[in-house]
């Protein structure tokens, strides 16, 4: 898990099986400290070695699944990452046969400016989570 504050607003991401999107207790921790779901990120697996007439439907995603599949080195999936909005990349993925494992979620908390200098809310923000 990472963090970051940005003009205003503390954005942190984790990551938690696809299975448990809702319940993960990251997830709940997160919400129970004031935070939101920004962007769920769902990331994909591909077993390998992959079918050649599912490698035929899009000829782009072929070249370099085919690419790892000559290398012989020894990697067992393909790992893809796409938000859950966009729709063009997430048909592809589910038409390659990539199956959803993982969610990782942008999480983020706006942060009242009034509050006073950044290290001030920082502090408050860390010991809300604690």
């Amino acid at each position: 898990m990472w963090a970051a504050y940005v003009e205003g607003t503390m954005v942190a991401e984790a990551a938690y099986p696809f299975d448990r999107r809702t319940d993960h207790p990251y997830r709940r921790f997160a919400e129970a400290n004031g935070f939101r779901v920004a962007i769920d990120e769902i990331r994909r697996i591909l077993p390998l070695p992959v079918d050649p007439t599912l490698l035929q439907t899009l000829a782009a995603e072929v070249r370099n699944l085919q690419q790892l599949a000559a290398a012989g080195s020894g990697r067992v999936r393909v790992l893809t990452c796409n938000a859950e909005t966009n729709h063009h990349m997430v048909d592809i993925n589910v038409r390659l046969g990539f199956e959803a494992v993982e969610v990782a979620p942008m999480l983020e908390l706006r942060i009242d400016s009034s509050v006073g200098p950044r290290a001030e809310q920082r502090d408050q923000v860390s010991a809300s989570t604690t």
